[in-house]
């Protein structure tokens, strides 16, 4: 149970780093969308171009954020199992040692 718990800690771990990552570029996106309404010096694309590429990367970046809100409460889910399941192994361990006096 030891090396499952900590397995789930672990994940929990990464896929809140992966969480706060997507969140990230979530809001990076969504500042390139705004962005993409204003001209740019050197940038030869069209308005409309520059719109649908930060369009298309912003429901990218929501679908890889999603992913990772699930990913996440996956993790969690399987945490708290482990936890419950080392709880109840203590407490059927020390019902256990309690006849053994």
């Amino acid at each position: 149970l030891r090396k499952r718990h900590q397995a789930c800690a672990t994940a929990v771990t990464e896929s809140l780093k992966r969480k706060d990552r997507a969140a990230a570029a979530l809001k990076v996106a969504e500042r390139c969308l705004q962005d993409g309404e204003k001209s740019h010096v050197f940038d030869f694309r069209t308005k409309e171009d520059r719109t649908q590429e930060a369009e298309t990367r912003l429901q990218q970046t929501k679908a890889e954020q999603a992913a990772a809100m699930e990913d996440f409460g996956t993790c969690v889910q399987q945490a708290m199992a482990v936890n419950s399941a080392a709880q109840l192994a203590s407490e059927a361990l020390a019902g256990m040692l309690g006849f053994a006096d």
